[in-house]
């Protein structure tokens, strides 16, 4: 699915986004260096791969796979046998032995242009702040490489102390994790359904920055974390793409909560079929919400307090049903916790309460919400009855005692809880992955809350 084009303006008439890493002659510092370090036949072999991906794993690969095959052909066992154990390599040990030259200050200025536009502009349009900044940086990146080379026996860089040379998804690559937090597109992929998504995110500009009017919950820049597809809405998106009778099959809390809310002894009478579903805090993704209309629910509305994230929540959605024209449309509305607009809104989509699921991705986060986690449990128990089944994912980040609090005093009072088994859940929630925005938190977890009958409820 091709990346769609922001509907909003930047002041920079060049559009953050992925930039050539091209030295000049054609060819990137990452092709240039794999040259020095894998014979010539190989890169010849691997240089489109090389240059389209920079990933010096796919160009290994690929190296071996040619030369096994070259081997094979002319019949040399020993040299093929050795070639596809090749096969099997990694850049990174491919390179642990190498030395590579010190990239000048220009391929760093383009490493870190490429994989963060956003921070660092481009050769042709960056900003004083801008430019500043990649000098900083710069400065710092070729110091560090400078000492890694000190450091070393040869007296020359090793490889694997060349940040150019790590791939975009190394989680080494903080300049491209950053870049990626940037973006104005995240690629998602949800492996169950097999979709490989283009999710919008928050797009800064230039006038958006410079408005001193933009306060509070309205901006999505500074500190907000509205606008960002962060990992939790990519976790719970998968997890709701399985149908219900695979997740009750494989975990038993689960199979309880199903059990529970469709009121049957058996958790396989749940269907999406004629549900109500509201997603509270979609931010500018709303990704949970399409996931979950994939199967056909009577109606879905993803909301935020936010009145900026709500449009590019809206783009993502439209974009959601013209490319699963059988999925219900997901409608956007406005929604603040805690101040008891809840009926309104629903009566503004043409429903009304209680809904059947509400589901909210990584909205527990303190530091920018003093009295949001109450307000949150306000606007579910407002929403749900005892037929509601709420999925929501949760991120320690350092408050977790005081999550686990809150949740055995105050969401217990209404609600059953139980917690979803890690293998059941996309790769991005784990630590290490590829492609994970947050490399420093614990995993993801996603919980499910089924809603108590008045007699049972511990108040």
């Amino acid at each position: 699915m091709e990346q769609p084009a922001s509907p909003r303006t930047a002041a920079c008439p060049c559009e953050p986004g992925i930039q050539p890493d091209d030295d000049g002659s054609g060819r990137s510092f990452v092709a240039a260096t794999l040259a020095k370090v894998v014979p010539a036949t190989a890169v010849a072999a691997t240089a489109a791969a090389v240059a389209t991906a920079a990933a010096i794993a796919t160009a290994a690969a690929a190296a071996a796979a040619a030369t096994a095959t070259a081997a094979t052909a002319s019949k040399d066992e020993a040299s093929a046998t050795t070639a596809v154990a090749a096969l099997g390599l990694t850049a990174a040990v491919v390179l642990t032995a190498a030395v590579v030259p010190m990239p000048s200050r220009d391929d760093i200025h383009q490493f870190l242009r490429r994989v963060n536009s956003a921070a660092y502009g481009t050769s042709t349009c960056a900003t004083d702040s801008q430019q500043a900044d990649l000098d900083d940086i710069t400065t710092g990146l070729a110091t560090a490489m400078t000492a890694a080379a000190r450091r070393a026996p040869t007296g020359q860089l090793p490889a694997c102390d060349c940040p150019l040379l790590f791939s975009d998804e190394d989680p080494r690559n903080v300049w491209a994790l950053d870049g990626r937090q940037r973006a104005a597109v995240r690629m998602v992929e949800l492996p169950f359904v097999g979709v490989r998504a283009a999710v919008e995110q928050r797009w800064r500009s230039e006038p958006q920055l410079a408005d001193a009017s933009i306060v509070g919950d309205d901006d999505l820049e500074g500190h907000s974390t509205t606008g960002v597809c962060w990992d939790g809405a990519v976790v719970l998106a998968d997890l709701l793409c399985h149908p219900p009778a695979v997740l009750a099959a494989q975990s038993p809390n689960l199979a309880r909560m199903y059990r529970a809310a469709a009121h049957t002894p058996s958790p396989w009478s749940w269907a999406w079929e004629g549900k109500v579903v509201v997603e509270l805090g979609c931010g500018t993704s709303a990704l949970p919400s399409c996931a979950a209309a994939l199967h056909g629910p009577r109606a879905v509305v993803c909301t935020d307090g936010n009145s900026r994230a709500l449009p590019i929540a809206s783009a993502n959605t439209a974009r959601w049903a013209k490319e699963h024209p059988a999925a219900t449309l997901v409608r956007a509305a406005h929604l603040r916790w805690g101040e008891g607009g809840e009926a309104a809104m629903l009566h503004g989509v043409g429903l009304v309460a209680p809904v059947d699921v509400i589901i909210a991705a990584d909205v527990f986060y303190v530091l920018d919400n003093p009295g949001g986690w109450g307000k949150f449990l306000a606007t579910v128990v407002a929403l749900s009855a005892p037929h509601t089944l709420v999925f929501i994912t949760y991120t320690d980040r350092g408050h977790d005692k005081l999550f686990r609090t809150f949740v055995e005093r105050r969401v217990e009072r209404f609600f059953r809880t139980a917690r979803v088994a890690a293998f059941l859940l996309h790769p991005v929630a784990h630590p290490g992955t590829p492609g994970r925005l947050e490399q420093l938190t614990p995993t993801v977890e996603v919980l499910c809350w089924a809603r108590r009958e008045e007699s049972e409820s511990p108040l």
